[in-house]
């Protein structure tokens, strides 16, 4: 079976298991999974709530974080979890936990805890022999001191990660930590991009901070917080080096090789509507999409709402997940959002709001069509990761990705 990346979106139901399943696709080897306390498709509901699991077909990883809404003083917490996923809400209150395994064209999530509500997922499966490990690592407690996960059985080329910025594993804490790391090898170079987002807990005034980074796949959003870089890919593993701070925070972890190409790069909001072209200089099959509220990289903002969208499409079947959660208010207000589109912010009035669909993938990469686009979110901070899983032949031509 070649290498495939299907995107699949739906609600997890009540019961005491869900199935995520692609017609055709077979057994899949790795699964990535976005969970949010939101219950029907293009609608800001209440909370701010994002977990993110990683399967590698035996392991587990996840980050659930959460933000309520409606708060006279905070209730906001997240957490690394290494056996398990979880949904979390009320700030630490469990709400659904689960494992994960294979079952024929897709996974299947059993419910030891069943969800409260009916939640809805977007779902990345991979398959066809694609190379994927999930994991844990805890950053060094030393300032420029090193961590090193060698447990790979190939040489990563794409690495995502998650992390709650507590040093215990398994649990649950104050605050809120909305987190995610990317780096990508290629020619023998890393690149790597980090978001970001801080809500404190237990304050009567919300108090949030927001930091994205260009060469980091963590960075707390606090002065003088840690942050953590790849700084070293090996045939079986990664280097990570503390840069700042002096807290050793547990890094969630999902690595992909024996993959044609990568790619990892700046994609901003647009300053105008219409089509753009986003041109790693390959067909893509899954291209992943960050999108921040934010107007510079390695800048601390705190007195900064927070917002997040993160969008998947494998060219087919796009989805996309949002959070925001309101600064400087006497009473919480925290919304999410789930869409079928490649990125639709949280539209609240005061978020920075914007729309945009997958007008396809070709040759040099893919176009978006940004329909809507708010002033204040105009050349916003994004990045985007591009992956081609094999050469690709259209016609009578070959196209080939980014190699290592």
């Amino acid at each position: 079976m070649a290498k495939r990346a299907v995107v699949v979106g739906g609600a997890t139901g009540t019961g005491s298991t869900t199935s995520i399943t692609s017609s055709g696709f077979g057994t899949p080897d790795g699964a990535i999974l976005f969970i949010n306390q939101v219950t029907a498709d293009a609608t800001d509901t209440d909370h701010n709530s994002l977990s993110i699991s990683f399967w590698d077909g035996s392991n587990i990883v996840c980050r659930p974080a959460s933000d309520m809404d409606a708060q006279n003083t905070t209730i906001t917490g997240s957490g690394v979890y290494n056996a398990s996923i979880r949904l979390v809400i009320s700030g630490t209150t469990l709400d659904a936990e689960g494992t994960i395994s294979a079952i024929t064209d897709g996974i299947s999530i059993s419910w030891s805890n069943a969800p409260g509500s009916s939640w809805r997922y977007t779902a990345i499966l991979l398959g066809g022999g694609v190379s994927v490990k999930a994991g844990t690592l805890q950053m060094s407690g030393t300032n420029g001191g090193t961590a090193v996960y060698s447990g790979a059985s190939f040489t990563p080329q794409v690495g995502l990660f998650v992390s709650s910025s507590y040093d215990l594993l398994n649990d649950f804490a104050n605050p809120a930590l909305f987190s995610l790391g990317i780096f990508t090898y290629s020619n023998s170079t890393i690149t790597q991009r980090a978001l970001d987002y801080y809500s404190d807990d237990a304050v009567g005034t919300s108090y949030v901070g927001g930091y994205a980074a260009n060469a980091r796949v963590h960075a707390y959003p606090a002065t003088g917080a840690e942050q953590a870089s790849v700084t070293a890919v090996s045939s079986s593993g990664f280097t990570v080096t503390t840069n700042t701070g002096a807290f050793a925070a547990q890094l969630g972890f999902f690595l992909l090789g024996n993959i044609n190409g990568v790619w990892l790069g700046d994609t901003p909001v647009p300053t105008s509507t219409g089509v753009k072209s986003w041109e790693p200089g390959f067909w893509p099959d899954l291209v992943l999409m960050a999108q921040s509220g934010l107007e510079a990289y390695n800048t601390l903002y705190t007195n900064e709402d927070v917002a997040y969208t993160l969008g998947v499409s494998d060219g087919a079947t796009s989805r996309s997940v949002a959070g925001w959660s309101d600064d400087a208010a006497g009473v919480s207000d925290t919304k999410g959002r789930h869409s079928a589109t490649l990125l639709q912010s949280v539209q609240t009035t005061y978020a920075d709001t914007y729309t945009a669909s997958l007008s396809g993938f070709n040759a040099l990469g893919w176009d978006a069509n940004y329909s809507a686009i708010a002033a204040n979110a105009k050349s916003d901070i994004g990045f985007s990761l591009a992956i081609s899983l094999e050469p690709r032949v259209v016609g009578s031509a070959l196209f080939m990705g980014a190699g290592i």
